[in-house]
């Protein structure tokens, strides 16, 4: 299967592989036990793009909600990504699941960004 056709807002700039979270999901705007696994499954297509792309950027706009088990998960595909060598980057967190993940203590251990704009800014620096 095309990669455009599982994930439509696929982007690939600057080495980075930018996708909306909402590609992986069912419509709704919470990412939770009932479309967990969709989003297990997208993130295993995406990983197998990493052997070309050592960036993944996750963006979570229109998600206003992240449930316990998605957090694992979240938690699960850092700590893989730390071992496979890639990096996952965070962007456009809704202000609700940027509440559940700072008050969890997680905002740091998660790279996360406010826009797609800032990520390239970043990477492009010097």
């Amino acid at each position: 299967m095309k990669i455009k056709k599982l994930f439509p807002s696929i982007v690939f700039k600057d080495e980075i592989l930018f996708v909306q979270v909402e590609d992986m999901l069912d419509g709704r705007e919470y990412l939770d036990d009932r479309n967990i696994d969709r989003f297990v499954e997208g993130f295993a297509h995406l990983e197998k793009l990493t052997s070309r792309f050592s960036v993944i950027a996750l963006g979570f706009e229109g998600l206003s909600y992240i449930s316990s088990l998605a957090i694992s998960q979240l938690i699960d595909h850092q700590e893989r990504s730390k071992n496979k060598g890639y990096r996952i980057l965070y962007y456009d967190l809704s202000p609700k699941v940027r509440i559940i993940l700072d008050e969890l203590g997680l905002s740091s251990y998660f790279d996360i960004y406010g826009s797609r704009k800032l990520i390239l800014k970043f990477f492009r620096a010097p």
